[in-house]
């Protein structure tokens, strides 16, 4: 998956089964340092880009020479729409393809493991002491 948050979050909403074993082509560039980190442009990023260089266009043109489709372009357009899919998952394939083998431990040891715990504190939200966190203004 490329972005497994979003998809995982389609999933549940869609009361569909969520695999067991996901691994996210984002936070494996991340984890490999392969982000863009200058400032966003239209062109690498369209309407929909990501801040970082960690959005699916961004990675696929960069590591594999692929021109994708933003949705802005797609998405008054039923007909492109398939094929916009398909680029996406080939590309997320590709990537993946292209980076297993590079991946450090901690991606497979905390990254991927601690996914589901990082959604359920951004779905549930987080407790905070405001007095504790005084102190560190």
């Amino acid at each position: 998956m490329q972005n497994a948050k979003w998809d995982i979050r389609v999933l549940r909403n869609n009361k569909m089964p969520v695999p067991k074993n996901i691994v996210d082509t984002m936070i494996a560039a991340y984890c490999l340092g392969l982000g863009k980190q200058e400032v966003r442009d239209e062109e690498t990023y369209g309407d929909a880009g990501m801040i970082g260089g960690l959005g699916l266009k961004y990675l696929a043109r960069r590591h594999l020479g692929m021109q994708m489709s933003t949705w802005q372009e797609t998405k008054d357009h039923p007909e492109m729409i398939p094929e916009y899919n398909a680029k996406d998952s080939v590309a997320t394939y590709l990537l993946w393809e292209k980076w297993n083998e590079k991946l450090p431990k901690f991606f497979w040891e905390i990254d991927m493991p601690l996914l589901g715990t990082i959604m359920a504190m951004e779905d549930r939200g987080i407790s905070i002491d405001p007095r504790f966190l005084h102190n560190f203004t």
